[in-house]
């Protein structure tokens, strides 16, 4: 019966999380490696949002003049670990998704790339330019203080081919001048088929926008695009016996973590352990010791308080050799509750035991075995929780008082409701469907949301 209630939330659910996305089709998939990932918000792609590295924050981008932006998926351009683009991030970019802008011969079409969050300035970012021939590319970008950037500002690093990394011919020109890199291959549009041409720009400065223009020389212009970050993994783990001693040897379940910016203080990614307790937040922008801190969640919204001055947990320094790694987080105690139901009118199995907390909210549940008894493997230590049955039509039993701060509650005795007095809904209900879609849609945008300074 109440996996009927909870299917019944889980319909409302799905339709609202419907509604939420269709206005927000441009949020892209967050990155698992440095190389940026991207969804169109718009069908031919001109417009969209650029995924970086957890902790370096999201671009928006607007095509203008061009006649067609796709996404390819890095199966036929790659840039191999050989050329310096890829070194610089230390992976190849086979497999890694760029931007495809398709031009218009003897037209201009322009690319803007606006830092939602100003750009890091630890030199750990850069930009490829790829399959530049048939075009002239006029580079310009916007610091963080709205002035523009120099040319020197926008950091040129080298030219290279792609296709052929032993390549060491000059193919392109490349003029530093004012505020604007401009890069052409002299040779077009005579002969323009320089195939894996590229070139990549570090910046050096803070920056909130970047633009290439880009005009077409001959035939059928096409350019492309990555955006990548070094980046650094950040693991750890969640103790399994939940303190010494273990108050519980099974699994612990899920326990959220949220990875917090403290400049900004932003939740910038998000993810739960497994079921042996193991986490990860795979790409992370690699930043000085001090840049990032972990905030736990218990299984049940319990705070899993830390050791630093905001109750979370520090992150070492990213910006080191490997992976970093969090030491263990205790998770916080759950309590094993059992008893047996008793009414004599049926089926003990047609019953389930749920527990709620003090505002009627369902906070965990099980089946009862059709011998009558029931086990609840994890319940949070708390004094002013309720035991309820309930029946497979709604009946539901008077609640029963369950403390388990003092831990395990076993030997518990539950009366079964008549299965003859089909009552109306109870009560609890209706919060505990608002509560799971209030817990659904907040996991939802976690990512996106702005922490309350603690």
């Amino acid at each position: 019966m109440f996996r009927r209630i909870m299917t019944a939330a889980l319909a409302v659910v799905v339709v609202l999380a419907g509604m939420f996305f269709l206005n927000t089709t441009a949020l892209a998939v967050a990155p698992n490696t440095g190389y940026a990932t991207y969804t169109a918000a718009v069908p031919n792609g001109a417009d969209g949002v650029v995924s970086m590295t957890a902790g370096f924050g999201n671009i928006a981008f607007a095509s203008t003049g061009s006649s067609g932006i796709t996404i390819p998926g890095g199966s036929s351009a790659i840039q191999p670990l050989t050329t310096p683009f890829a070194a610089f991030i230390g992976l190849s970019s086979s497999g890694q998704q760029y931007i495809n802008t398709r031009l218009n011969n003897g037209a201009t079409a322009t690319n803007t790339y606006h830092f939602l969050t100003n750009t890091p300035n630890n030199g750990k970012w850069a930009v490829s330019f790829g399959d530049v021939d048939a075009e002239r590319l006029t580079i310009t970008a916007t610091k963080s203080n709205g002035s523009p950037a120099t040319a020197a500002e926008l950091g040129f690093q080298s030219q290279y081919n792609y296709n052929d990394p032993t390549d060491s011919t000059a193919h392109l020109t490349v003029t530093q001048s004012g505020n604007s890199v401009v890069v052409e291959d002299p040779l077009c549009p005579s002969a323009c088929d320089t195939v894996g041409i590229s070139l990549w720009l570090k910046p050096t400065v803070s920056l909130s926008y970047l633009s290439i223009s880009a005009f077409g020389k001959s035939g059928f212009p096409v350019y492309q695009t990555w955006f990548a970050t070094q980046y650094k993994a950040v693991t750890g783990d969640i103790d399994p016996f939940q303190g010494t001693p273990a108050v519980n040897p099974t699994p612990v379940p899920p326990v959220t973590l949220e990875l917090i910016d403290i400049a900004s203080n932003e939740v910038v990614a998000a993810t739960t352990s497994d079921s042996s307790g193991n986490y990860s937040f795979p790409a992370v922008y690699p930043e000085a010791s001090g840049a990032y801190e972990i905030d736990a969640t218990g299984p049940y919204g319990e705070d899993i308080v830390g050791p630093n001055a905001h109750g979370n947990f520090d992150v070492p320094a990213t910006d080191g050799v490997g992976a970093v790694t969090i030491p263990p987080i205790i998770a916080p105690a759950e309590y094993e509750v059992s008893g047996t139901i008793t009414n004599g009118q049926g089926d003990p199995a047609a019953f389930d035991v749920a527990v709620l907390d003090s505002n009627g909210s369902v906070i965990t549940h099980t089946e009862v075995q059709s011998d009558g008894t029931f086990n609840l493997p994890f319940v949070p230590p708390a004094h002013n929780l309720q035991l309820v049955v309930l029946g497979p039509s709604g009946e539901a039993s008077t609640g029963t008082t369950l403390n388990t701060t003092v831990g395990n509650v076993s030997s518990v005795q539950l009366i079964a409701p008549s299965r003859l007095a089909n009552t109306a809904a109870p009560q609890w209900q209706v919060p505990a469907v608002v509560a799971f879609m209030l817990l659904v849609g907040g996991a939802t945008v976690v990512v996106a949301r702005r922490r309350t300074a603690n």
